[in-house]
């Protein structure tokens, strides 16, 4: 058996798990199939007879670049000099094995396969099923439809779909000032800052008429109370009164509390950016600014677009929309209509992070990255013409090559590291705060300020303070 076409890990793991001689000696001695009798597949396969089949002869295969399970090698001119991946990697391993040859045969449509409306099938499907090849490569997600009218070979991984979007977010902060507290937190301070003066303002009154006191005023009460609340200085509890000074005291024991509260929440808000992505599942992207795209000829168009209730067939209805979404013909296109910041791309979620991945390496920044939830996951698998006699041995040489450690081996290989730079929402360290962080601050002021120039115009011009009281 030749190596020369396989790295030195790979002939490690061929040289412990298969052996060819053997097999076909075995394969001549005994038919391991002949115990099933129910499947009419297995009973007409001969094991020693598709060995022979395979030795010397030339398959053909169809494939469409979905990495990291097939990846296109394209000259700097764009036409392709070369495959790799995860499928090809299974073609190759049996290429040496039984010195077969190959070629491929690509979809002129760039499509999967999907049934048209006379019950015929385009795309790579389309293409197995009127036998123009003996192997989709796919990678083909196996359903229901496409069993129909083609064999899938077993499933060599499962494979979630997802959606691919713009880049976390920082959190708006023309609100900051009010992101420390909740509502109900604010609610209830507010409360709080209403009821007590009016409490403490009746205590005093009420002593000081008993110890014939100066009476106080309901102004001066909430000056004290706010005073308090922003750490203004200067503040006196009542004079008058063991329960109103007590009540004071609960409340500027209180103030320190919030305050404090307050301004460490908030300067860890404005210092350590909270980055929020935009979507965190599928349920999220009708209600979402984003527009979205899938490929044409997948298993996610027709499942989209068949789909009678749920966001299945919101999102179906979204693509025949050119105002929410559309199909694609090429993988590629969707990593590029997300970049531009106002679509989702939705595939499977291993393509996703090999796109991201990509742009990545490519650009230096993360400007792409998936949403939390997966969805819809399912088998990956190749397909075969209906009673192709590749499928059985095809499907026994899928499992050698898994249980012998290639799957995992292929996958460390091809698939990007699980510690990508853009893989998970990363929370930034400590920054300068900017204008635009205190953005908040500043309306508050220049509010503030206004009002208190028409204040100080009501009180220069008596005129202005007449016609307001006229108005009132």
């Amino acid at each position: 058996m030749s190596y020369s076409l396989m790295d030195k890990e790979t002939q490690l793991l061929v040289e412990r798990n298969f052996s060819l001689t053997r097999e076909i000696h075995e394969c001549t001695q005994t038919n391991e199939f002949e115990g099933n009798q129910s499947n009419h597949l297995v009973n007409n396969f001969n094991p020693s007879k598709d060995v022979d089949l395979l030795l010397g002869k030339k398959l053909r295969l169809t494939l469409l670049e979905e990495p990291p399970f097939v990846i296109f090698e394209r000259h700097p001119n764009g036409s392709i000099i070369g495959y790799k991946g995860y499928c090809y990697e299974i073609v190759r391993l049996l290429q040496t094995m039984y010195n077969l040859t190959y070629e491929f045969i690509l979809p002129s449509d760039h499509s999967f396969g999907k049934e048209m409306p006379n019950g015929s099938w385009n795309g790579m499907i389309g293409m197995v099923v009127e036998q123009v090849v003996d192997i989709g490569l796919g990678p083909f997600s196996v359903t229901h439809s496409r069993s129909k009218v083609v064999d899938f070979s077993v499933g060599f991984y499962e494979d979630g779909n997802a959606i691919l979007i713009p880049p976390a977010a920082e959190e708006n902060r023309l609100l900051a000032c009010t992101k420390p507290f909740r509502l109900e937190t604010w609610l209830t301070l507010l409360s709080f800052a209403i009821i007590l003066p009016i409490i403490l303002w009746h205590y005093s009154n009420l002593f000081a008429i008993h110890y014939q006191e100066r009476r106080s005023t309901l102004t001066k009460q909430y000056l004290f109370i706010l005073g308090v609340l922003i750490g203004q200085s200067g503040q006196k509890l009542p004079s008058v009164g063991f329960s109103s000074r007590s009540l004071g005291a609960i409340w500027c024991l209180n103030s320190v509390v919030f305050a404090s509260a307050y301004i460490g929440i908030l300067m860890s808000f404005l210092r350590f950016p909270k980055l929020l992505p935009i979507i965190n599942q599928l349920e999220e992207l009708p209600g979402s600014h984003l527009k979205w795209v899938v490929q044409r000829g997948t298993a996610l168009d027709t499942l989209f677009l068949e789909a009678t209730t749920g966001v299945y067939k919101t999102i179906g209805d979204g693509l025949l929309n050119p105002q929410r979404g559309s199909l694609i013909n090429v993988n590629e296109d969707g990593a590029h209509h997300v970049t531009s910041g106002s679509y989702a791309y939705i595939a499977g979620k291993s393509n996703l992070e090999s796109l991201m991945y990509d742009d990545y390496t490519r650009t230096g920044i993360c400007r792409l990255s998936i949403a939390q939830q997966e969805f819809f996951k399912i088998n990956v698998a190749f397909a075969f013409p209906k009673n192709s006699p590749l499928k059985p041995f095809m499907d026994k040489k899928i499992l050698q090559m898994v249980e012998a450690g290639l799957g995992i081996y292929w996958k460390k290989l091809y698939w990007p590291p699980s510690d990508g730079k853009c893989g998970k929402v990363k929370q930034s360290g400590p920054k300068s705060l900017s204008l635009i962080d205190l953005q908040g601050a500043f309306i508050i002021l220049a509010i503030g300020s206004g009002i208190a120039f028409i204040i100080f115009l009501i009180e220069r011009f008596p005129p202005l303070s007449i016609i307001c009281n006229l108005i009132s």
